[in-house]
């Protein structure tokens, strides 16, 4: 997940009641693709979503209870996959058997049934799988933990809460969080990337080597919607190149998450609106009116984006 859950979570069913009655329209054609609601839960929100092609797709939140649920699209339905105590906020899945989800506890789905994995001292705010033996987890205690495909351990603790990471191989791996911090893993040892983009970074998205992505904004705090529209925020896009990051776009409002199949498709998402790339410049190509937490785009062709009760999806 890519939002600062500490305060988020306290306002995320303030939010999600305030909004409940606000729906975007059915389907909305934007820049040659159909958007539309796709699957909606009263007393629920939905933190993260992780997409593998157009018919699997695993979305995970929790209700006002705090109790965590997982779900699973098989390119025609959305169907209950899985229960947890405690929240359920992050997930990633690798293939079909091999699922990895985390809140409150970091628990595995085999293809059949999940169970629990690891129990850290913190919650996990995100989570990343390569593969079998190389997963990645950060927590909000800055912790950052891996599974080597048998057991896990804490590889390295942050100077504050981390919120996303993104593993590209087992030697490229970043990491996003608090006080500005951008973090990378070069397969041996962490380093601090000397806050070189001085915002607040929500989430981390490595396409592969010399295609990363940050998004973030200049304040920290997780913004309460008011009938005037909220409180007016400005949201950066980053990119690194594989040699130096840059500024690419920036916002009017604060930008949650990102996700790229390739460098002519990148969708992310804000407040209100998820923002389009084609290779050549970004515009806004979806808007609704609650904030999209999570964004997943396994291919030029799908995507989707949660966030609140709702789970939306793009298709060109």
């Amino acid at each position: 997940m890519r939002v600062a859950r500490p305060l988020a979570i306290s306002l995320a069913f303030v939010l999600a009641v305030f909004l409940l009655a606000s729906c975007a329209a059915p389907d909305i054609e934007t820049a040659g693709y159909t958007w539309s609601l796709q699957h909606e839960l009263e007393d629920f929100n939905f933190w993260d979503v992780s997409a593998l092609d157009g018919e699997n797709v695993w979305a995970v939140g929790f209700d006002r209870d705090y109790n965590g649920s997982a779900y699973y699209f098989n390119g025609k339905h959305w169907t209950k996959a899985g229960s947890f105590e405690g929240k359920i906020s992050t997930v990633s899945a690798l293939d079909r058997k091999h699922v990895w989800a985390a809140g409150d506890g970091i628990y595995f789905f085999d293809g059949k049934s999940w169970r629990e994995q690891h129990q850290p001292e913190e919650v996990i705010n995100g989570i990343s799988a390569v593969d079998q033996e190389h997963v990645w987890a950060v927590g909000d205690r800055g912790g950052i933990y891996f599974f080597n495909g048998s057991s896990w351990t804490k590889q390295f603790q942050a100077r504050g809460g981390t919120l996303c990471v993104s593993a590209i191989d087992p030697e490229h791996v970043w990491a996003v969080g608090q006080g500005e911090d951008l973090l990378f893993y070069n397969g041996s040892t962490w380093d601090r990337q000397l806050d070189l983009l001085r915002i607040t970074l929500f989430s981390v998205f490595g396409a592969d080597d010399d295609q990363v992505w940050v998004v973030g904004g200049d304040e920290w705090i997780f913004p309460v919607y008011e009938s005037t529209g909220g409180y007016p925020h400005t949201g950066h896009i980053a990119l690194f190149d594989g040699s130096s990051w840059e500024r690419v776009y920036r916002a009017d409002e604060t930008l949650f998450d990102i996700s790229a199949p390739d460098r002519d498709h990148v969708w992310a998402a804000g407040q209100r609106h998820v923002y389009y790339h084609d290779g050549s410049s970004w515009e806004k190509q979806f808007s609704y009116e609650m904030g999209i937490y999570s964004v997943s785009a396994p291919d030029p062709e799908h995507v989707w984006v949660v966030g609140g009760p709702r789970i939306y999806s793009g298709k060109k």
